[in-house]
């Protein structure tokens, strides 16, 4: 992904450009728009996307956290408002929740340190944002603004899809209560709901749930309604691969034609998730064969540096054409039981016939 610093001095500029707004306050930061907290920022969005906003400096003071009350989500939330667009156009945009951040993998050199003052705004990106050709690609703005005062800004640039696996540890996914589970692992679930883990691996031929966000829209069906739940039946072209092996990491998907449908072997759904705003479901059936040397998950070994296996299947979901544009993906590694092969001894040679 495409990275880009977006310094504080950048709202002396944009301040002049908001009409009816105060002017922008220096103080605060926006550290991070991705699901893992890292610098600096992500820049690239998608139609219809949840998307984290990691901001330190604000006043607010959240004694706890705060969640949208229901649906149509509100565009503002214990005094904050994040808006989208153009300089001089800007629209507000749908707020899910506001979380107090306290851990230390959210310091920079902004703050020196963890602190209360350290917020993850979780917003909706619209549906309806233009996404261009690549070589007509243009920047807009992500405004935030406390009690109608702007104080943070970030430039992000629209895709036609961001795919990111949800995990329980992102950033994100505690304003969805449906797809709660270990933090450490990607939200992939059995058909009768609990977290596919080590100690409850998936079965060769299983059909799967995974969620995630950023896929974008579905040329087959009408634009959904920003800030509401997502309809039935939203199903979309999804390009899915599988790789078996020890601890593998996301891949692209196989290139295909820009007129062509990509691999899709072993996909049974993918579209937006019934109900919740901006969650997609991609179900799917493991493959049927487990390959010959597929390792066992197993935990790291005590005292050593073994990491153990963690995962002997990746899941990898997205989109990738000959384009200029960069590949769109991501994985979820996930533990798939490996059956266990026996050797038949025979002793009676015509028995073999």
């Amino acid at each position: 992904m495409r990275r880009l610093v977006v310094l504080s001095s950048i709202l002396a500029i944009l301040a002049p450009f908001v009409p009816g707004q105060q002017a922008a306050q220096p103080n605060a930061v926006i550290f991070s728009t991705s699901y893992q907290p890292h610098w600096p920022i992500d820049v690239n969005i998608s139609p219809g996307q949840v998307l984290p906003l990691a901001v330190h400096g604000l006043g607010l003071q959240l004694e706890r956290d705060v969640k949208a009350g229901g649906y149509p989500l509100p565009t503002e939330l214990a005094g904050v408002s994040v808006r989208y667009g153009q300089l001089n156009d800007s629209k507000p945009i749908p707020i899910l929740g506001i979380r107090r951040a306290y851990t230390s993998l959210w310091s920079t050199s902004a703050s020196g340190g963890p602190d209360s003052s350290f917020v993850v705004i979780t917003v909706q990106i619209p549906f309806e944002i233009f996404v261009g050709p690549f070589d007509q690609a243009r920047y807009q703005f992500l405004l935030i603004y406390e009690n109608g005062v702007l104080i943070g800004a970030a430039s992000v640039l629209p895709s036609t899809a961001e795919p990111h696996v949800a995990g329980a540890g992102d950033t994100v996914s505690w304003v969805f209560p449906a797809i709660q589970g270990r933090s450490d692992l990607p939200l992939v679930q059995h058909a009768d709901g609990p977290q596919v883990t080590m100690d409850n691996p998936a079965g060769p031929g299983e059909v799967l749930a995974l969620y995630a966000y950023g896929l974008g829209l579905s040329e087959r069906h009408p634009r959904p309604n920003t800030g509401e739940p997502s309809p039935a039946g939203y199903d979309m072209d999804l390009g899915i691969s599988f790789e078996f092996g020890r601890n593998p990491k996301p891949a692209p998907i196989p290139r295909y034609q820009s007129n062509e449908q990509p691999p899709m072997d072993g996909l049974v759904f993918a579209g937006l998730a019934e109900g919740m705003a901006g969650v997609y479901v991609v179900r799917f059936k493991v493959p049927t064969i487990v390959p010959e040397g597929t390792p066992r998950c197993a935990p790291a070994t005590p005292g050593t540096i073994d990491p153990g296996v963690v995962n002997n299947l990746m899941v990898n979901i997205g989109y990738t054409v000959l384009s200029p544009r960069p590949d769109r993906y991501d994985g979820a590694g996930i533990c798939v039981a490996v059956p266990t092969t026996r050797t038949a001894v025979i002793d009676d040679p015509d028995a073999a016939r």
